[in-house]
């Protein structure tokens, strides 16, 4: 038996996880593709995780856009996406 909070937590996953489905639309197509898709279904909870760690990531991009070192570094941060996404 569930508890109302395991509930309400799931019920929040879950909405994330379509917020990030479309948020992030071609990195959610490289997971369904991705290793673990082979081995098992892809979840909302993988949806999620790693619209989590993109997210993270954006955050992290802008502070070093702000800084002005991540020019520096080229295509490298865009490719990250994908890279984090067929890791999963």
């Amino acid at each position: 038996m569930h508890s109302i909070h395991e509930e309400a937590l799931g019920n929040k996953v879950e909405k994330d996880a379509d917020r990030y489905e479309k948020k992030f639309r071609t990195q959610m197509r490289v997971l369904e593709n991705s290793p673990l898709a082979k081995v098992r279904p892809i979840t909302p909870y993988d949806h999620y995780a790693l619209g989590k760690q993109l997210e993270s990531f954006e955050i992290y991009k802008s502070l070093c856009e702000d800084d002005g070192t991540l020019a520096q570094l080229g295509k490298i941060p865009n490719v990250a996406f994908t890279m984090l996404s067929a890791s999963c």
